[in-house]
């Protein structure tokens, strides 16, 4: 089980890392757009479409990452009120995983079949840049399935004890 944690923390923080630098690109495009609009009269003519494009690619890849490290947002309202040490607490924390584990199955079984669907099919964008719609989709697709291998680590770390089930340590966004 370590080797496993250890190749998902690998694989998300892969993820987080082209997502900056997916995000460094999408700078240094905005001030060539920039240049090329104010020397020379004239456009990329692909500017919206791919930071449009890179802006979800950072947000999908970079879940896992978040998630790891405890930054996504957790309603503790009823996990607040109950002990960490229990048994119940526990409980209810492996049901919410493996409710999010089945409603992320949804998304990700749809982004697949729609990533095969465009990538057999050849579709594109129909706009000057015609990019291939199954390129920008599958950065979505390989977030989602990051998120989910994270998540399932998450259960496993749940399930053998080695998480701090405290609401309060939980509410500060992994932040020690």
């Amino acid at each position: 089980m370590k080797t496993f944690q250890n190749v998902v923390f690998f694989i998300s923080r892969a993820a987080a890392v082209l997502a900056g630098a997916i995000i460094v690109y999408m700078v240094c495009h905005i001030l060539l757009e920039i240049f090329v609009r104010s020397a020379f009269s004239t456009s990329t003519f692909a500017l919206d479409e791919l930071i449009g494009y890179s802006v979800a690619a950072c947000a999908y890849l970079g879940m896992g990452y978040t998630l790891e490290k405890g930054g996504l947002i957790r309603v503790n309202l009823v996990l607040s009120k109950m002990n960490p040490t229990s048994t119940a607490r526990k409980v209810l924390e492996v049901f919410c995983c493996i409710g999010t584990l089945i409603a992320m199955g949804l998304p990700l079984w749809y982004f697949a079949r729609s990533v095969l669907k465009k990538f057999d099919s050849g579709y594109t964008s129909g706009t000057m840049l015609n990019m291939q719609q199954w390129i920008p989709e599958s950065f979505m697709l390989a977030g989602l399935i990051i998120l989910w291998l994270q998540l399932l680590a998450y259960l496993l770390r749940v399930l053998s004890n080695q998480v701090d089930l405290d609401a309060s340590r939980a509410a500060n966004l992994g932040i020690d």
